[in-house]
């Protein structure tokens, strides 16, 4: 997932799938490993658990986004936008949506709004590494090669922080 190391994804699914055995019809539980599927790429697994949901309502930010990881994967990136952009256009937004929005952008060769969006999850959610790396990396892009250092130098003292 976005948010959390491979070993402890692991661990962490194999415990909410136990749970689920336990509890099929369980709301919450299928909402949380469905996203916890998403977020590792098993998009799959996750559009199968969001099919028992039975209050999509209160999973309808998490549906978009497997809806548009889809769309992206198939390099459909107009439906990915445009599934994308509601889930992440208010400030503490959906944080994977907005960073999938970013990696839209940036397939889309929109740099600078791939940015905007790399910024704010660089905001929101300063220890994430994969939101830090699309920062720089687009900073380079850009020809903005010093600013792009320099967020590099800090991520590496915010990691070293959190370690």
């Amino acid at each position: 997932m976005l948010f959390r190391s491979q070993d402890k994804a692991t661990d962490l699914d194999s415990r909410i799938e136990s749970l689920l055995e336990a509890n099929p019809d369980n709301q919450f539980l299928l909402g949380v490993l469905a996203e916890l599927y998403a977020g590792s790429n098993e998009i799959g697994k996750a559009q199968a658990l969001l099919a028992r949901l039975k209050d999509v309502e209160r999973h309808a930010t998490l549906i978009a986004y497997l809806r548009a990881a889809v769309a992206t994967s198939k390099r459909d990136y107009a439906t990915a936008e445009k599934l994308l952009s509601a889930a992440s256009a208010n400030p503490g937004g959906h944080l994977p949506s907005t960073l999938l929005l970013a990696r839209v952008r940036l397939e889309q060769n929109r740099r600078q709004d791939a940015l905007t969006f790399a910024s704010q999850v660089r905001r929101q959610r300063p220890s994430l590494e994969s939101g830090q790396v699309l920062y720089a990396r687009l900073l380079d892009e850009l020809g903005r090669t010093d600013e792009a250092e320099a967020a590099a130098r800090e991520y590496l003292k915010i990691g070293r922080a959190h370690v």
